[in-house]
């Protein structure tokens, strides 16, 4: 079984269809954790520029900044 990515590129060959669902599944689960952490990042992006009267250039350094620093 292949999974197609957006009818553009080849992703990936899997022996067995289970196996082709679990990548599906995995695909869709990375994309929701996509999603919510971009939100969060936008979430922080407009209260630090609303608090701090700083553009986005500058927000999105300094929440970037915060974020390495974490690790």
């Amino acid at each position: 079984m292949v999974v197609d990515d957006w009818g553009e590129e080849l992703v990936d060959k899997f022996s067995t269809e289970e196996e082709a669902k679990r990548a599906i599944a995995d695909c869709k689960k990375e994309d929701a954790l996509w999603e919510t952490a971009e939100r969060l990042v936008k979430e922080s992006m407009t209260r630090l520029m609303h608090e701090q009267k700083v553009d986005s250039a500058t927000a999105r350094y300094w929440i970037s900044s915060a974020a390495e620093a974490l690790e």
